[in-house]
C-alpha cells in the first residue's frame, strides 16, 4: 500500500507497509481520537513529514471524519 523512501548516508532503503497494516494501524489512532475527544467535523491540522506516519494520520482522520488541514 504505502513505500516511503529512506536515505541514510549514501544508502537509500524503503519502508513498506501493505494494505492490512495500513488499515489496522489508522484503526487504532482514529480510535484514540475519538477517546481524547475529537469528533467527526472537527477541524484538525496535519503537519507531518512524508513517512508511513503522515499516511497512517491522513487516513485516521478520514476514518474519523475529522477536517484535515494538510500544512
Amino acid at each position: 500500500a504505502v513505500s516511503v523512501q529512506k536515505k541514510a548516508f549514501s544508502q537509500i532503503t524503503y519502508q513498506e507497509m501493505t494494505f492490512s497494516e495500513l488499515h489496522h494501524r489508522s484503526d487504532d489512532i482514529a480510535h484514540a481520537l475519538t477517546e481524547y475527544g475529537l469528533k467527526p467535523g472537527d477541524k484538525s491540522v496535519l503537519m507531518v513529514k512524508p513517512s508511513i506516519a503522515f499516511f497512517c494520520l491522513t487516513f485516521d482522520l478520514f476514518k474519523s471524519g475529522i477536517i484535515q488541514i494538510l500544512v
